[in-house]
């Protein structure tokens, strides 16, 4: 039991080669990448809010396969073009999050869609019209603690012969 040899474990590191470093194998390309087409290119470019890529491309395709089997249009990716630089000039435009996905603007077809109403017509939208009342609410009743008014119901707006 006392002549016995150990091995020695730091002899053996030191003469022990390095061992390589586990190969990796060589990154892949993306699975996903969107197939595009000139037309799509310029459709997605264009068209005012650029959400779900991907997607939008999926429709794109299946709008011009319904396009080429219901009505024989061959141009029909010419028109949603032209569609999307309509929307894209459109002064009334409405705020980013209320425009359509290309998604589902391909979807539903909308190239064929009447422009968007004016915007500017002059008429005060509800809340703009529901502050000013508030407005001249809170103006009347100052009047009547002041007693400039001899009408004391301060909602009349309009209503009455009484001026602020």
């Amino acid at each position: 039991p006392g002549n016995e040899q150990r091995p020695d474990p730091i002899a053996n590191t030191i003469t022990d080669p390095p061992t390589p470093p586990a190969s990796r194998p060589a990154p892949r390309a993306p699975r996903h990448t969107t197939p595009t087409s000139p037309a799509f290119d310029e459709f997605w470019a264009t068209y005012p809010r650029r959400v779900g890529k991907a997607a939008a491309w999926k429709a794109w395709v299946a709008a011009l396969r319904r396009a080429r089997t219901t009505s024989g249009r061959q141009d029909l990716s010419a028109v949603i073009v032209a569609a999307a630089h309509r929307i894209a000039n459109d002064p009334n435009l409405p705020e980013p999050q209320f425009i359509p996905h290309p998604a589902t603007w391909l979807d539903r077809a909308g190239w064929e869609d009447a422009p968007y109403p004016d915007r500017h017509t002059g008429k005060l939208a509800t809340t703009d019209q529901r502050v000013l009342d508030g407005a001249a609410i809170v103006a009347r009743l100052q009047a009547i603690e002041r007693g400039e008014l001899t009408n004391t119901s301060p909602f009349q707006i309009g209503a009455s012969h009484d001026t602020i």
